[in-house]
């Protein structure tokens, strides 16, 4: 029996309370290493900045788990994409300095580059939720590891932008539901990734969004090196453009009530994946023998008068 949605989520609670109780949080106290110490579990980090530090750091680590759950809808989209952001990472830490922090990146990197041939199109091997949530969970801890920049409001500002594909497909998506008054949870195709298909083949869908997450990435790492106003200068351009993008091609229309029950296609001419065929019992108008195959004796049985219209006798799956 799989988790429910709230159990799942109470896990992803517990499991970034763990990370945060080991001192890895947000680094916002003036974005320098000190601020990532063990320390802050013996109460080194001030009450005032605890008040937002840690809330934004759950908010982020459980916030990219499902980020990255959400966008394993096609093969080898979120091992590309996540593969993109550890080796963008691992550069913004090489040029930090931080020598053993870039060579965790690659690791990771290399890992999925590796994984990728058995999970692109067509795939032999699927990470399942097991697979995007762990990786989620290994991001969103390895992007706290280490300083991102001295000013502590772009230092946030670089995380979003770095993990830009997941984020942007995620926020658009809470976006659109609750423009459509739906739940956040409810499923829709009117994902970034389900709008480029639309619009071409899965492997372009999927080839089009590495690019993307390689500029998102790139951007990142410049707005690490540059100095405060010309990071938040790019920061905004960056926004504005995926923001646009993300619009003009649909993400951020409300789902009708149709499309939302629909988000689960079914193949054409036959039976969805795991759907049992229902039997039904079809009466039919010829020998009295063959009726009743409900148990009903054949004296049961009527003749339609002729002016009653005839049933339709196409089975419906419940």
């Amino acid at each position: 029996m799989l988790p429910s949605t709230q159990e799942r989520f109470a896990f992803q609670l517990v499991a970034a309370y763990l990370l945060l109780h080991s001192g890895t949080i947000l680094p916002l106290s003036g974005g320098h290493a000190d601020a990532l110490s063990p320390d802050v579990v013996a109460g080194a980090l001030p009450f005032s900045e605890a008040l937002y530090i840690i809330p934004l750091s759950m908010l982020w680590i459980v916030g990219i788990i499902n980020a990255v759950n959400l966008i394993d809808g096609l093969d080898g989209l979120a091992t590309g994409i996540i593969g993109i952001a550890f080796l963008a990472c691992a550069a913004l830490f090489g040029v930090k300095g931080e020598i053993a922090l870039t060579a965790v990146g690659i690791v990771m990197a290399g890992a999925l580059v590796g994984f990728l041939p058995h999970n692109f199109k067509p795939a032999t091997i699927f990470m399942g939720d097991s697979g995007s949530l762990l990786l989620g969970y290994l991001l969103a801890g390895y992007t706290l590891q280490g300083p991102l920049h001295t000013d502590p409001v772009l230092a946030l500002l670089i995380l979003p932008v770095l993990l830009g594909v997941p984020i942007l497909d995620t926020g658009t998506a809470i976006v659109r539901r609750f423009a459509s008054a739906r739940t956040i949870f409810a499923p829709d195709r009117r994902h970034v990734h389900h709008r480029l298909v639309d619009r071409g083949t899965e492997q372009g869908a999927v080839l089009t969004l590495y690019g993307v997450g390689a500029w998102f990435g790139s951007a990142a790492v410049l707005m690490g090196v540059l100095p405060a106003v010309w990071g938040y200068l790019l920061a905004g351009g960056t926004a504005v453009v995926a923001v646009v993008w993300a619009w003009r091609l649909g993400c951020l229309t409300p789902v009708p009530a149709a499309d939302g029950a629909d988000a689960r296609s079914q193949p054409v001419g036959g039976l969805a994946e795991n759907e049992i065929p229902v039997p039904v019992d079809i009466i039919t108008t010829g020998d009295p023998a063959s009726v009743g195959g409900d148990g009903a004796s054949p004296e049961a049985v009527q003749d339609r008068s002729a002016d009653e219209p005839e049933a339709d006798e196409t089975p419906i799956a419940p």
